[in-house]
């Protein structure tokens, strides 16, 4: 086995009511609400490192996909949104203001809402505000069949992100231990054995 160490950046989403919720960045299937910065910090670090730990979860052949190398910067736009026709409840249009992270690789620029879990690209920087704002009507829209004012509110219960690094030591096997233990690679194992287990 070799250990390997992972720089994870974190984004730390501060909630209206006091709750911050983190989260790593390559790992959507991890989260940690806790009352200090510690603790969360220790939850995704024992998260991450699982996942990174199973071949299945994280084969070798797509790590490549969890690491980010660029430097990350935090960001937000502020979005206005008009109300649906005909509904006496939401008369006014209202401003949302939308907080994501944004990074820079090989020439493509990303950016990502943990709000809403969504992850936008575009050639140019100056794009990343115009195409997280379409994106987010996209997904709103796409929920319900009028845009409401629930979910706006959801929306801006995000009062702030924070952006953190944590590192993680995993240790793995090589591609050569795994050839010299009889294993069977985990990329090469069909459907059918996954559902067996």
């Amino acid at each position: 086995m070799s250990n390997e160490v992972f720089q994870l950046f974190t984004l730390t989403r501060s909630l209206a009511e006091n709750v911050e919720l983190a989260e790593a960045l390559g790992f959507p299937e991890i989260s940690a609400l806790a009352e200090t910065e510690r603790k969360r910090r220790l939850a995704l670090g024992a998260k991450a490192k699982a996942i990174l730990e199973d071949a299945e979860l994280s084969p070798a052949i797509s790590l490549h996909r969890r690491r980010l190398v660029a430097e990350v910067e935090l960001d937000f736009t502020d979005i206005v949104f008009q109300p649906p026709k005909r509904t006496p409840e939401w008369e006014e249009p209202l401003t949302a203001r939308v907080h994501f992270a944004r990074w820079t690789e090989e020439n493509l620029h990303h950016a990502f809402v943990p709000a809403l879990g969504i992850h936008v690209f575009a050639t140019r920087a100056n794009l990343i505000p115009e195409r997280v704002a379409e994106h987010v009507r996209i997904v709103l829209a796409g929920r319900q069949k009028h845009l409401s004012l629930a979910q706006l509110a959801d929306l801006a219960r995000v009062q702030g992100l924070a952006l953190d690094r944590i590192e993680v030591t995993a240790s793995r096997k090589t591609p050569k231990q795994i050839a010299t233990s009889g294993e069977q690679a985990p990329e090469k194992r069909s459907i059918l054995d996954k559902m067996a287990e």
